[in-house]
């Protein structure tokens, strides 16, 4: 969590909790007061991370909500589907705990890949229109772009709607943070598989050697 701001270590643990794995690395890839709130700039600190936890904070009230795909964020300007991905609320103006928003089981989409724009999750078309459980707009720290149309891929247990995560409809930004996600077992795996292929190669090393030596 180095270089993080916006999760306590209760938070944290409430993410690790919706993730489903209490042993995990988080790598912070992108800050907006850090990295800059162009969309330029969260592609270039994003894209093509693997998995990755995204965290929102709204201008003056401080509330927190975001999301979690494992579909690698890109350019390509395209909905995706994920079936892993999920929304969460830590803070909102309701008092609400933090919970954690399954995907609807029919056919929308989980995230979306816009060049233009910051993360984006959920879509679908309605009478023409694209709607988004959030969208996160270029320069969303001055320009009041950023808007939720929550629930439309994601499920609202708690009937708040739109005004769920900030209050209202359309939002500005203080702070994203963007991390990517990695399990400690894994890679603790990958580790030992590393140190033995390297004790192998010494030993090998050390034979030919004495081979040699035998000569």
């Amino acid at each position: 969590m180095r270089g993080g701001t916006l999760l306590c270590a209760d938070y944290q643990m409430r993410l690790n909790d919706f993730y489903g794995n209490a042993r995990q690395k988080w790598e912070l890839i992108y800050k907006g007061t850090k990295d800059g709130f162009c969309a330029k700039d969260f592609h270039r600190c994003s894209d093509n991370k693997g998995h990755t936890m995204t965290i929102i904070q709204t201008k003056d009230d401080n509330y927190l909500f975001g999301g979690y795909t494992e579909t690698p964020w890109d350019c390509d300007n395209k909905y995706k589907h994920d079936p892993a991905a999920f929304l969460f609320t830590l803070t909102n103006p309701h008092g609400i705990q933090p919970t954690k928003f399954f995907q609807k089981s029919n056919k929308t989409w989980s995230v979306a890949h816009v060049k233009n724009s910051g993360p984006y999750f959920g879509g679908v078309v309605q009478d023409k229109k694209h709607l988004c459980d959030f969208r996160i707009c270029n320069n969303a720290h001055i320009l009041q772009g950023s808007t939720s149309d929550f629930p439309t891929a994601y499920i609202d247990t708690t009937e708040k709607g739109e005004r769920l995560f900030a209050g209202e409809k359309n939002f500005l930004v203080e702070e994203i943070e963007v991390y990517k996600l990695e399990d400690e077992d894994k890679e603790e795996a990958q580790n030992e598989d590393e140190e033995t292929l390297e004790n192998k190669d010494e030993d090998e090393a050390e034979n030919e050697d004495e081979d040699g030596s035998d000569r």
